[in-house]
């Protein structure tokens, strides 16, 4: 099961929120999709300890809600800059949703990796990681161990049971974020699919700043 509170650390911004050189964060999602269309034309890997995890994020929203050549979607294939291999992400699946349900919504608050910010630990219920299980992992592992957690998280009869939301605080490990949203791409299809509640995840890139959240996922 996943990991509950957190260790501590030093508050630190995310390191999406630094990165770039200098380059716009919206043009660096627009190139990393423009090489998400290339890789999924040529059947080719996408390196994904290349870009930030911020930008991971956003890339893939739009891609996995994209109108595709194939009903039923494209899958693009992953390595990291290790070496290992990651297993295809789903993308090109997903349709808008055109209305949300007005009533309440359970809110859980659950971060990525714990002993990163100490700030977060009175907004979030759970980890899906702890930081010292992926010291000896490849980046392939860590992506496998996120997409276990956050599937086992999702698919719990009590988080099923009615609409819900998930605030996710992304607090780093580009394999973790990957393995996550495969795990959530794959439950709002099936979720779609057999009529069940409703799930949307709101990404937050730096719980201080208001503007740094990401697209929401529905």
């Amino acid at each position: 099961m996943a990991a509950s509170k957190p260790e501590r650390s030093s508050r630190k911004a995310p390191e999406s929120l630094r990165q770039g050189n200098g380059v716009p964060l919206q043009q660096r999602i627009n190139a990393l999709v423009d090489t998400m269309h290339r890789c999924l034309s040529g059947a080719k890997p996408l390196n994904f300890s290349e870009a930030a995890h911020r930008e991971i994020t956003e890339a893939l929203h739009i891609v996995a809600y994209e109108t595709g050549s194939s009903p039923d979607g494209a899958f693009l294939k992953v390595q990291y800059g290790d070496g290992s291999l990651g297993v295809k992400l789903p993308l090109q699946c997903l349709t808008a949703v055109q209305a949300q349900p007005a009533g309440p919504r359970k809110t859980l608050h659950v971060g990525t990796l714990s002993f990163r910010h100490l700030d977060y630990d009175d907004r979030i219920d759970l980890y899906l990681i702890r930081d010292r299980e992926t010291r000896t992992l490849s980046n392939a592992e860590v992506e496998d161990l996120a997409h276990g957690r956050m599937k086992e998280l999702v698919e719990d009869p009590v988080v099923r049971r009615a609409d819900s939301h998930l605030m996710l605080y992304q607090t780093g490990l580009e394999p973790l974020v990957v393995g996550a949203y495969r795990a959530i791409i794959g439950e709002l299809l099936v979720r779609r699919a057999k009529q069940l509640p409703s799930l949307t995840v709101q990404p937050v890139f730096f719980a201080e700043e208001s503007a740094a959240r990401g697209t929401l996922w529905e």
